[in-house]
C-alpha cells in the first residue's frame, strides 16, 4: 500500500457563494464565516453560523488504474458529508470526528475525473463547543495492489511466554487470488 498526500488544488464554495477559491486542505470552512450574536450556535460554537461547503478537485487518473486500486482516506470532514466521483456518490459519513475511505472505482487510466465533497453542518447546533465545517484534517490516496492485507488484517495473540514463547498470527488477505503467501 502507498499512501499519497492529497491536499493540494481543492477547490471550495460556499453554498451561497457563486463562485470558489483555490485551498490546501486541512481547511476549516466556518471560521471565515460572519459572526452573529443571533447564530445558533451560541457562546458554545463562538457564534459562527454553520452552513452547506463544497470541496472539488480535478484529478488525472494514473495510467496504472486498471492495475492497482485507489480510495480516498479523510481523517476528519465536520458535516454530514457526501463525497461523489463524477457525480456519482462513492461514500457518505455522518459524523464528523470519525474517519473513513471512499473507494474510487471504475476509473479509465489517463483521463480526468472530478472529486466532489460536500460537509453540510447547516443543522446548528450540534457541537458543545466550536466544531467547525468542512475537510478539517488530512486526505490521502490510498494506492493498493489487487491483492493485499486487509485494513487491520494482521492480528498476533501471545499464547504463552515459557517455558517456549507461542504467538498465533493471522493475517487476513482480500482480493481474488487462487493462492497467496505472506512473507
Amino acid at each position: 500500500m502507498t499512501a499519497i498526500l492529497f491536499t493540494e488544488d481543492w477547490s471550495f464554495q460556499r453554498e451561497t457563494d457563486k463562485t470558489s477559491t483555490l485551498v490546501r486542505l486541512p481547511h476549516d470552512a466556518m471560521i471565515s464565516e460572519p459572526r452573529s450574536k443571533d447564530a445558533s450556535t451560541g457562546n458554545h460554537g463562538g457564534y459562527f453560523p454553520g452552513g452547506v461547503y463544497r470541496y472539488s478537485k480535478q484529478w488525472q487518473v494514473p495510467a496504472d488504474a486498471d492495475k492497482k486500486l485507489y480510495r480516498l482516506f479523510f481523517e476528519g470532514v465536520y458535516g454530514d458529508t457526501s463525497v461523489s466521483l463524477d457525480g456519482r456518490e462513492v461514500a457518505r459519513c455522518n459524523s464528523g470526528y470519525r474517519a473513513f475511505y471512499a473507494p474510487l472505482q471504475g476509473l479509465v487510466p489517463g483521463t480526468i475525473v472530478t472529486i466532489e465533497v460536500v460537509a453540510d453542518n447547516s443543522k446548528t447546533p450540534n457541537s458543545r463547543w466550536y466544531s467547525g465545517s468542512g475537510i478539517y484534517r488530512q486526505v490521502w490516496l490510498d494506492v493498493r495492489n489487487p491483492v493485499h492485507i486487509s485494513d487491520d488484517g494482521i492480528a498476533l495473540v501471545t499464547r504463552s511466554l515459557s517455558p517456549c514463547p507461542v504467538v498465533d498470527i493471522t493475517v487476513r488477505v482480500e482480493g481474488l487470488a487462487k493462492s497467496c503467501s505472506v512473507i
